[in-house]
């Protein structure tokens, strides 16, 4: 795996970024990995967190990936789509809204790109944001919990309780 520190440099422009973007002296680029799947004639999607860059040039979208849902960093709220005080959940290049949960929008937009590629091959970039501040809970996590016989929370703000896993399950499964 490799990993690329790219804090606060969401909105610099390609040049600025390309001095970062180095791995072991060479020029690392998304599209990179993105060509061979694509010329395989693989669908490709990303749904989630993007995290490394999104001026012009430098988003999914421009890198390669057919669609993307999703935000150009982590650390988000999870319904208000907030990142500091701009709005940051796009699909495509565009500005989009929605009141549904993150972690339920990535899943559910992932099982829609299954269904809809399901006769070729398609690859998936699904990087859920949930191991980032703030933790938010889905408004469905105290059932999740009675049910597993735990205790309901008293706020949707929580430590430690990541739902990531039951929806990647979802995506994995989506029937």
């Amino acid at each position: 795996m490799v990993a690329l520190n790219v804090a606060n440099t969401l909105f610099e422009e390609p040049d600025a970024r390309a001095q970062r973007r180095t791995l072991h002296g060479f020029l690392f680029s998304v599209s990179h990995l993105l060509a061979f799947p694509r010329f395989l004639g693989y669908a490709t999607g990303c749904f989630g967190k993007w995290n490394v860059g999104f001026a012009a040039g430098t988003r999914p979208t421009e890198e390669g990936f057919d669609e993307f849902i999703g935000t150009p960093a982590g650390q988000i709220d999870y319904y208000t789509y907030k990142y500091g005080e701009r709005h940051a959940l796009y699909r495509g290049i565009e500005e989009y809204h929605t009141d549904k949960y993150a972690t339920d929008l990535w899943a559910d937009s992932s099982i829609d790109f299954i269904k809809r590629n399901a006769d070729r091959p398609f690859f998936i970039y699904l990087p859920f944001n949930a191991p980032h501040e703030p933790l938010i809970a889905t408004d469905l996590l105290p059932m999740i919990l009675a049910a597993a016989g735990l205790p309901a929370p008293t706020d949707h703000v929580l430590d430690g309780i990541d739902p990531t896993s039951i929806l990647a399950g979802r995506a994995a499964a989506p029937d």
